[in-house]
């Protein structure tokens, strides 16, 4: 069984190479929250939130702590299709 990896940087319409993220879809469209931690063998503890990542990275950086980054989302049947699928919605922050 192979596990190969497609790195190659897409093409847009106009022929130049796109490199980087892909373009955020509605799908991806959650709000993504960052939080100091750490891990422990019993897991990992989330302790203070931030605003942002960048916020969360200088914390680390100074702190020598990992910083986590946490998406929810909610999943709910579909069976418009005749058959059942899951399909999944973001839950953003409250």
């Amino acid at each position: 069984m192979s596990t190969a990896v497609d790195n190659a940087p897409s093409t847009e319409a106009n022929g130049r190479k796109r490199r980087g993220r892909p373009a955020a879809s509605e799908e991806t469209s959650t709000r993504v929250r960052f939080f100091a931690g750490e891990i422990t063998k019993d897991g990992i503890t989330l302790a203070r939130e931030f605003q942002s990542e960048p916020e969360a990275q200088l914390n680390s950086l100074k702190s020598e702590q990992p910083y986590f980054s946490v998406e929810a989302w909610r999943v709910k049947p579909d069976f418009s299709n005749g058959s059942i699928a899951v399909t999944k919605q973001p839950i953003g922050k409250a």
